[in-house]
């Protein structure tokens, strides 16, 4: 039986001034002039996504399944890339937006591709994540 991605699942945030969050599925995770942290993706079990983090005066981070990015260290998040792994990416797609500080939305990225900015000094300040079946 294949595991449906757009059921139980959730983003979880953590949001300068506010701690973590959690944001349901395809709604802005986040709130305006607050810059994200660090982020983690909740899926039903059955399916694994990963996903890495570029954040200020660190860098790109590893790809990761578990919470990556920091907490209450003011350590803003500047983008981030998402991506499915084993055999649900054959049939579906990540697909995700982030806000930026000064900029606004994203164009829409998907499955591992790069969504935000590296050594711009913009913080991500909400992150939108979905999935798409493939045709």
């Amino acid at each position: 039986m294949e595991v449906e991605p757009v059921k139980n699942y959730q983003v979880l945030v953590h949001i300068q001034d506010y701690g973590d969050r959690t944001f349901d599925l395809s709604e802005w995770a986040g709130f305006q002039n607050r810059r994200l942290e660090g982020f983690e993706i909740k899926t039903p079990q059955g399916m694994t996504v990963e996903y890495m983090a570029h954040l200020q005066d660190y860098g790109d981070t590893s790809w990761t399944s578990g919470f990556v990015g920091s907490r209450g260290q003011g350590r803003r998040l500047e983008g981030f890339a998402i991506r499915i792994k084993g055999a649900l990416a054959k049939s579906w797609s990540v697909v995700y937006f982030a806000y930026l500080q000064g900029t606004g939305s994203t164009s829409r990225c998907k499955d591992g591709q790069f969504c935000g900015t590296r050594g711009q000094h913009r913080q991500v300040e909400a992150m939108y994540v979905t999935f798409e079946r493939k045709n």
